[in-house]
Parts: structure tokens; C-alpha cells; sequence
């Protein structure tokens, strides 16, 4: 296991960067234009089909792109990543929930051990373009070079697949908010991996769209109207 993760890792760290952060305005408008290099629905049945000639970029609108969907509604309680973790774990549900990698941890390891190597392959392949997407901004050890994820699901299996935590080993960590628009964290770790005891993570697009969904669950409750 430690092994595979080691060589996920290795595919990454060539492509961190100090680099401002996703455009969150200029990746919206790209994926919803058919027109584009980087419609999504195009980006996505690449990422099905396991495509390795995805350019970083293409991987970061694919990413980073899912919430901006035209038509896709967030919400904070109807989360996919949240509901898929308390469904099935198959490769019909990474169809539905495409970037939840302890999904596809777990679809690798059952391909490794039923020997299907072709769906080994596709699968790590596709984690590789994940993970490459999610570590594309900032290393996330100073404040301001974090790295930019979607949400705390993604936020936990990064830090899981970086080593440093480990559920098993009894690791322990704690998280705050830094920064007054609640968009970066600060998580600090008792193993203190490579000299380092923390790391720094925004997820600034989620907690704005959290509130959105905060504000109209306020608004559609039918008892905050009596």
C-alpha cells in the first residue's frame, strides 16, 4: 500500500507550483462553451476513457470544473462526495461520483487482487490525473502557497495519501480557519512528516457555495417562515 502511494506521490510533486490559484471565473466560462477545448463534457469522457495526453490544464478545468457545471447545483447537505460514502463502493459509482479517491484506492487494490490489469491500469491512471489536477496549485506548507481543493472530503484523502495522517496508526490533527473569509485552513499533525507539522489548504469555492446553500435552505424552510 505505502508502495502505491509512493508512486502516486512521485507522478505529483514534478508539477507543484507556486502559482495563484484556480480561476475559478475563467474555468466556468471554458467548460460550459461546447466550442472549447475544454468542454466538460468532452474533459469527462476523456477521464472515463483514461486519456494520459490530458495537458494539466485540461486536468485542472476537469477538476476543478465539476461544481461549475451549468445546471449543477451544490448544496452542502446533498453532497456527492458526503453520499457516496455511505453507498457501495463500484466502478458504477465512480460514474456518478468520478473524483472520490478512496473510491478508486479501493477499485485499484480489488482490480490488483482479482488480477484485472487492464482495469488496474485505467483506474490508476485516472487517480494520477486527480491527483495531478489537486496538487497543480501551491505545496501547502506556507499560507500563501496552499493547495486548492474542492471540499474537506478531498482535503482528508490528500492529507491521507501524503502521509501525514493515518486513521490506523491513531494520528491525530487539528484544523482552523486562518483567514477571515474562512477560505483557508491550517491543519496541524502529530507525526510532523519531513520536518513539517502542517499544512495549508483553500477550499475558498466550497465554503462560498456552502453559504449559498445555508441561505436558501434558510429560505425554503418552510418553520423559518411561521
Amino acid at each position: 500500500m505505502k508502495v502505491f502511494f509512493l508512486i502516486i506521490i512521485a507522478c505529483c510533486i514534478g508539477i507543484l507550483s507556486y502559482a495563484k490559484g484556480p480561476n475559478f471565473k475563467k474555468i466556468k466560462k471554458n467548460i460550459n462553451d461546447s466550442t472549447s477545448i475544454y468542454y466538460y463534457g468532452k474533459l469527462m469522457e476523456r477521464y472515463f476513457n483514461a486519456d494520459k495526453t490530458l495537458t494539466l490544464e485540461e486536468k485542472r478545468h476537469l477538476y476543478y470544473g465539476y461544481y461549475l457545471q451549468d445546471g449543477f447545483e451544490y448544496n452542502k447537505y446533498n453532497n456527492p462526495y458526503s453520499l457516496f460514502r455511505d453507498t457501495a463502493i463500484s466502478v458504477q459509482g465512480l460514474k456518478e461520483f468520478p473524483f472520490d479517491i478512496g473510491n478508486i484506492e479501493f477499485l485499484i487494490l480489488r482490480a490488483k487482487y482479482k488480477n484485472e490489469v487492464e482495469l488496474k491500469e485505467k483506474l490508476t491512471t485516472q487517480l494520477n490525473i486527480i491527483l495531478d489536477a489537486m496538487l497543480s496549485y501551491g505545496d501547502g506548507k506556507k499560507k500563501n502557497n496552499p493547495i486548492y481543493l474542492n471540499s474537506e472530503e478531498d482535503i482528508y484523502d490528500i492529507i491521507t495519501i501524503l502521509g501525514y495522517y493515518d486513521y490506523q496508526a491513531d494520528d491525530k490533527y487539528t484544523r482552523k480557519y486562518i483567514s477571515s473569509a474562512r477560505s483557508t485552513l491550517k491543519y496541524e499533525f502529530t507525526n510532523q512528516k519531513e520536518g513539517y507539522k502542517h499544512l495549508y489548504f483553500n477550499e475558498g469555492f466550497s465554503y462560498e457555495n456552502d453559504n449559498k446553500a445555508l441561505k436558501k435552505a434558510y429560505e425554503n424552510d418552510f418553520y423559518s417562515k411561521q
